[in-house]
């Protein structure tokens, strides 16, 4: 027989586990978890296609993407360490496509191609400005965690990760100013 102390203790918890559902619930959609107001330099680079440009973060350069991976623009620090890349993702009509299907999408693609299957650690819905952006972060093993991006620029439709190389792929507090500068990144692309 349960006690009057565990009932309540019980009762407790749920309403705290509703409120919590509710308070995010009615959050979605509003701001990422991450900031997105990390200083950016000056310079402004193109993407491949000259589609659209961005901040560089401070002390990043450019890559030149492989033309056979896809890539518009591969974005890296200066030791190498950090990787952000943005691709586009391809259909074979080019028309606006609904934000949370080309998430749904892109997520089943990218967890699908791991075994054991990455675990999911965070889901968000946020905007910036009128472009709706859906994110995941995910861990491919216990030391590589990554997030994923995605948006609509125009009639394109673009998935954004961030990665971490080496040794300093587990996550910690630099993973949340990584993702951060991420979010900085793509707040600052204007369309070409």
């Amino acid at each position: 027989m349960i006690n009057i102390k565990e009932q309540l203790n019980s009762f407790v918890k749920n309403l705290k586990l509703i409120f919590f559902a509710v308070l995010i619930g009615c959050s979605a959609g509003s701001s990422s978890v991450y900031n997105s107001n990390i200083l950016l330099s000056s310079v402004r680079v193109k993407s491949v296609h000259n589609i659209f440009s961005l901040e560089l973060p401070n002390n990043w350069y450019v890559t030149n993407p492989d033309n056979e991976a896809g890539f518009e623009l591969w974005l890296n620090n200066s030791d190498n360490s950090k990787t952000i890349t943005i691709t586009p993702i391809n259909f074979t009509e080019e028309k606006k496509i609904d934000t949370e299907i080309l998430y749904d999408f892109v997520k089943e693609f990218k967890l699908s191609g791991s075994n054991p299957k990455p675990k999911i650690l965070n889901e968000e819905k946020f905007s910036f400005g009128k472009t709706n952006i859906f994110a995941f972060t995910y861990q491919l093993n216990e030391s590589d965690i990554r997030r994923t991006l995605v948006f609509n620029i125009g009639l394109k439709q673009y998935e954004c990760t961030a990665m971490s190389a080496g040794k300093t792929r587990a996550y910690s507090e630099t993973n949340d100013n990584f993702f951060s500068l991420q979010n900085s990144v793509v707040k600052s692309i204007n369309i070409l």
